[in-house]
């Protein structure tokens, strides 16, 4: 009976003992295969991206596509660096290359995303939802109007959200003179009361916010009370 005791005793020893070493294994090689998953995620995110980045550089400025991609969690932050496109992973950095200039921005919390990735000029390429002002056309404008003509300037960049708000010299502008068009383009109404010249010129400084704060670049455009020649 003792050596059977004996033999019980040294059977559940050697399971406790079984238990005991196999558990760190399997939650180690989980977490493993969490990792390698979440990597590989990544890595396919980044990659479908600088695909179409670089056919869209090559199809040239104006042309623009929709990239779905699925990011895992862990990922800390994205930039960019010279030509690559660099999401940091739990610590580790998992990069793509695309062959231009690139600007922009790529989300960085779990889950789908469909991201706007556009060739904005030869050699540019822009990530996201990234606002800027690029220009603004006429840079130079008459006022008082032609009355046969709308006085009105475009402005023209990125990112542009339908409930856009316009900032000109600091001041926002009433929703009024602001005509959204889409996310490239922006018609600024110019009126009387709001918008006058001087024989020099005066300076107006335009900055545009999305909801949320997000703000772009600041761009201006001059009014005169005579020619702009």
């Amino acid at each position: 009976m003792r050596k059977k005791g004996q033999e019980s005793f040294d059977y559940l020893f050697f399971q406790d003992l079984v238990l005991l070493v196999s558990i760190p294994l399997y939650l180690f090689s989980l977490r493993t295969a969490g990792d390698s998953f979440s990597a590989s995620l990544t890595t396919d995110a980044l990659d479908n991206v600088a695909s179409a980045a670089d056919d869209l550089n090559e199809m040239g400025p104006g042309n623009k596509k929709i990239v779905k991609i699925s990011l895992p969690n862990g990922i800390d932050e994205f930039y960019i660096s010279d030509e690559e496109i660099i999401y940091s992973l739990n610590g580790n950095n998992i990069s793509a290359k695309i062959h231009s200039e690139v600007l922009g921005k790529l989300p960085t919390n779990e889950g789908s995303h469909s991201v706007r990735v556009r060739s904005l000029s030869e050699g540019v390429v822009v990530l996201g939802d990234w606002l800027r002002i690029n220009e603004i056309t006429p840079s130079c404008t008459v006022f008082p109007p032609d009355p046969n003509r709308e006085s009105r300037v475009d402005i023209i960049g990125a990112g542009f959200n339908e409930d856009v708000e316009l900032y000109v010299n600091d001041e926002l502008l009433g929703e009024e003179y602001v005509d959204f068009q889409d996310f490239e383009w922006i018609k600024l109404y110019l009126t009387t009361g709001v918008f006058s010249g001087n024989a020099h010129g005066k300076i107006y400084d335009v900055v545009a916010e999305n909801p949320g704060g997000e703000r772009s670049n600041s761009m201006n455009f001059v009014i005169k009370s005579n020619s702009c020649d």
